[in-house]
């Protein structure tokens, strides 16, 4: 629904309207605010960092008791016929297979030399050797000590990789089978008698299971040769769509807290993804008998959407977009209306080799503001401007043991000068600072760290980063309060271009009860912020408790209380704020 000018200025007000108006520029510049914004969910699967099980024992158990003789050579080959049975001194590994015979080994193993001979050291060296294999993309390993004479001093150990015998696919019924038995086979690259690389693998899993409406997993089995183990896909097709809906309180005060949103997202032919989501103000949807209502005191609408490609090599295609409807009441009688339009593409391929980098990408983003004033019911007139950037990054994870976490960092260039309204003058117009500029850089980045704890227990740190060279455009900005931010305080409570914020979580063993879950946790926030223009910081800090439920696959329900430690710009110091978001999908 189009605006509407209101024309209930006088002459009489003109002198008011002059002094209200330039403290409403005032206020744009020195008191930054972050643009609500709701992408298109992601429609992804979550990445596979490990094979699943134990693939060797490693004990730590033994007798202690010493045979009555200490270490003076240890022989390492690939083949139990190969062993030698003379004694050496030192370490000696004898194979040609490049994972084997490293320095690594040798200096891991270099530490037992001159130790007492006894089995729980034998036991220790196994563990040492499977945990070397393991490191180096080797997780199915017989670490063999055959029958032999020590009195030498010497201990002569084979290792013997697995290698692949038969795989094959296992599907598990479904109403939606669409994927071919062969399309599986062909994305595993490893043949029959090549040694099993987990990094290929894992990285062929994840591949495989690209669309969140397939699964794929792998069990291993003793093969029919031996040293060999058998690979099992196990595929199962799910309904290739899935629709939701829910309600927030994630607002503003501007703009209206309450929030009611809904889209879908779907597998496409072509191996394509795409998601769609709406969210929008109760009254912005449907008020006085209408839909849509844009023009009442406060309003909120955006619709947003991503587009992923999927190539051949391995690489992606994404597009997204969104287009954003406010209207903000702000300090009475000054009401600002605000059109944005945002288009970006990226092109992301896959770096296995520099784990833990997975992918590298680079992109574009455009980008159309529009913002108009009233003063008493009547316009200012619009302001215009245009952002225009290219972007490249590097995206990733690891996970070893307890630790687990992942990452990206992206570097942003706006060159400038690409139109009327990217320009510096346009630039300064928009945001009364007169140091503005269309030519800037950034960089951004986030990370997600996760630590699992005894007794069930785990947790999470999340940081978000930026750098900016100049004073950047509000679109542009680093936001902090909320939900993916500091929490107590109201979304985008404050902006600026350097930022950095600190969600840490602390969470209880997860309750389950049949198909129902409920996770608490307790929670600690922090943020700050350097507005450039403004020469000014701004600094936000929370604690408070979280419970995260959900039922079945259908509902979940996220709620979160935050105890402000420190005064934003409309939220008090010790002012409490309850935040919840229900979703329903299907």
């Amino acid at each position: 629904m189009p605006l509407r000018v209101r024309s209930s200025f006088s002459r009489s007000s003109f002198a008011s309207y002059l002094i209200a108006s330039t403290a409403l520029l005032l206020l744009a510049t020195t008191s930054p605010y972050a643009i609500e914004r709701h992408p298109a969910p992601s429609v992804s699967s979550e990445r596979i960092t490990s094979l699943p099980g134990n693939t060797t024992q490693l004990s730590n158990g033994g007798d202690e008791t010493p045979l009555g003789v200490a270490v003076s050579g240890i022989v390492v080959n690939d083949s139990v016929a190969n062993l030698p049975a003379h004694n050496v001194q030192g370490v000696a590994i004898q194979s040609a297979n490049p994972t084997i015979n490293q320095d690594a080994l040798h200096q891991i193993l270099g530490k037992y030399l001159g130790q007492p001979l006894s089995f729980k050291l034998i036991g220790d060296i196994r563990k040492d050797i499977v945990s070397h294999m393991r490191a180096n993309d080797r997780p199915l390993v017989a670490v063999v000590v055959p029958p032999q004479e020590i009195t030498g001093g010497t201990l002569r150990i084979a290792v013997l990789p697995f290698k692949l015998g038969d795989k094959k696919v296992e599907r598990i019924p479904s109403d939606h089978q669409r994927t071919g038995e062969e399309e599986i086979l062909n994305e595993v690259r490893a043949q029959s008698g090549d040694e099993i690389n987990s990094a290929e693998l894992i990285s062929d899993l994840n591949w495989l299971n690209r669309s969140p409406y397939r699964k794929v997993g792998v069990i291993f089995s003793e093969g029919g040769k031996p040293g060999s183990t058998d690979l099992t896909l196990t595929l199962r097709d799910d309904k290739p769509w899935q629709v939701f809906g829910g309600y927030t309180n994630s607002g503003t005060k501007s703009t209206g807290y309450h929030r009611l949103f809904g889209g879908f997202a779907a597998e496409l032919p072509w191996d394509a993804l795409i998601s769609y989501q709406m969210v929008a103000s109760p009254d912005t949807l449907f008020s006085d008998g209408s839909l849509f209502q844009l023009d009442g005191k406060k309003a909120y609408l955006s619709n947003a959407f991503a587009y992923t490609q999927h190539l051949e090599d391995r690489s992606k295609l994404t597009l997204t977009g969104n287009h954003i409807r406010t209207r903000a009441k702000l300090t009475h009688p000054f009401v600002q209306d605000s059109k944005i339009t945002e288009l970006g593409g990226e092109y992301a391929f896959p770096l296995e080799r520099f784990s833990p980098i997975k992918e590298a990408f680079v992109g574009f983003d455009a980008k159309w503001q529009q913002v108009e004033r009233e003063f008493n019911g009547t316009g200012l007139g619009p302001s215009n401007i245009d952002i225009y950037q290219l972007k490249a990054g590097l995206r990733g994870d690891w996970s070893k043991g307890r630790h687990s976490f992942d990452y990206e960092l992206t570097g942003v260039l706006s060159p400038g000068g690409i139109s009327g309204d990217n320009t510096n003058a346009a630039y300064r117009a928009f945001t009364n600072n007169q140091s503005a500029k269309a030519r800037y850089a950034y960089l951004r980045g986030w990370m997600d760290y996760s630590l699992s704890l005894p007794s069930d227990f785990s947790f999470d740190l999340s940081t978000r980063l930026q750098l900016a060279s100049d004073a950047l455009p509000g679109l542009e900005q680093f936001d902090l309060g909320g939900r993916s931010s500091v929490r107590g305080y109201q979304t985008g409570e404050v902006a600026g271009d350097h930022g950095i914020s600190i969600q840490a979580e602390l969470h209880a063993p997860v309750f389950k009860q049949g198909q129902f879950a409920a996770d608490l946790f307790a929670f600690a926030d922090y943020g700050i912020t350097r507005d450039i223009a403004a020469s000014k910081d701004h600094e936000l800090a929370s604690l408070g408790l979280g419970v995260n439920t959900a039922f079945a696959d259908h509902i979940a329900l996220r709620t979160s209380w935050g105890h402000v430690l420190q005064a934003g710009t409309t939220t008090k110091k010790n002012d409490n704020r309850f935040d919840v978001i229900l979703t329903m999908q299907f």
